[in-house]
């Protein structure tokens, strides 16, 4: 990929998303959980015994924990940009963990080519920005198959 710092890998996104938490501060053991979740991903569906802990050493990391201020999804994208250039993440791409994130999944965030978001539930929310960096889907494919989760 092209638009992929040299320091990054192609095949593997290494905390290569910002993953913003919203959460009042005495909601952080949310946000970790969310964090874990989001790292491991699918890889534990159809297993015949999941691991439910995890080894948070052992999981891919795709995701860099981000402490937003305040929780204004348009602040947020706003100094996105900067906190990617300051924090080696992409800064086309986000994800958020909000008051709705139990109910309604994690807020996925695209700046460019135009701003744009969708929610995405279940295991393969952590899987959804990863998918589109390595080309598997498009920003649109990725969205239509969020709604249906």
């Amino acid at each position: 990929r092209q638009d992929v710092p040299e320091e990054k890998t192609e095949a593997a996104p290494v905390e290569w998303f910002a993953l913003y938490d919203v959460l009042p501060k005495e909601r952080r053991a949310e946000f970790d959980a969310a964090l874990l979740a989001m790292n491991k991903g699918a890889q534990d569906v159809g297993a015949d015994e999941p691991d439910e802990e995890g080894d948070p050493d052992e999981l891919p990391r795709f995701y860099k924990a981000a402490r937003a201020e305040g929780s204004d999804v348009g602040r947020i994208s706003d100094g996105h940009p900067a906190y990617a250039e300051e924090h080696g993440v992409d800064a086309a791409r986000f994800a958020v963990v909000d008051g709705d994130y139990k109910a309604e999944g994690v807020l996925i965030v695209q700046l460019e080519p135009e701003r744009d978001s969708f929610r995405c539930k279940g295991e393969v929310a952590g899987e959804v920005l990863r998918w589109i960096f390595v080309n598997l889907m498009t920003w649109d494919e990725a969205k239509e198959f969020a709604g249906r989760q």
